[in-house]
């Protein structure tokens, strides 16, 4: 059985990332449940914010701001072309 609280080393190995930047990044923006003094961090809470970072959570996008997107990105006045997302 695969745990859904992690502590924070844990959570830190979860998302591959070094704890000083698990600390840094992640721990002010998803909060931990406490249990007495410890602290405890939902995978499903660790999984919404990366998806957040990611933009998997962004809505779809209509088929008409698509084409907009494709068109001002493919545009050669405006300046080389820049990632989408």
């Amino acid at each position: 059985m695969t745990p859904r609280l992690l502590d924070e080393i844990a959570a830190a190995a979860y998302l591959s990332l070094p704890l000083a930047i698990f600390k840094r990044e992640v721990a002010p923006a998803v909060p931990p449940l406490k249990f007495g003094n410890r602290r405890r961090w939902d995978v499903r809470a660790l999984d919404r914010w990366l998806d957040s970072r990611s933009g998997l959570n962004a809505a779809p996008m209509s088929d008409e701001k698509w084409l907009e997107r494709l068109q001002r990105d493919r545009d050669p006045r405006k300046g080389p072309r820049r990632p989408s997302g």
